[in-house]
């Protein structure tokens, strides 16, 4: 009987360093978003050359590509839309690339089969 006692004793022992732990985090200096240092993420600029077919990472969009005009592959089909390069490279930065495609590209310049 006493095994089972001393390890009751243990848990509740554990349970209250677990609790000393918590009241320390809350002891943290709170710093108000004015006086946190500003972050910003910096992407580079793509240089307006050719950029050939390239799988991208994304569920909609299989590959993407620049020859004068946005090279975009959809599953087995390719679409070229003359549109600016700022488009392109837009699309090559963002998070989301088929919303990106479907709200800045797609319906808005005119497109043609390639594949």
């Amino acid at each position: 009987m006493t095994s089972i006692v001393g390890c009751m004793d243990m848990s509740v022992e554990y349970k209250r360093s677990l609790f000393r732990k918590r009241i320390k985090t809350r002891e943290m200096e709170i710093v108000s978003r004015k006086e946190q240092p500003e972050v910003t993420a910096k992407v580079g600029r793509l240089v307006k050359k050719e950029y050939p077919l390239t799988p991208v990472s994304s569920s909609f969009i299989t590959e993407i590509g620049y020859n004068k005009e946005i090279l975009i592959v959809i599953g087995d089909r390719g679409y070229a839309y003359d549109a600016p390069f700022k488009l392109f490279e837009g699309l090559y930065y963002a998070h989301s690339k088929g919303t990106y495609y479907n709200k800045n590209i797609k319906g808005i310049y005119p497109s043609r089969r390639f594949k």
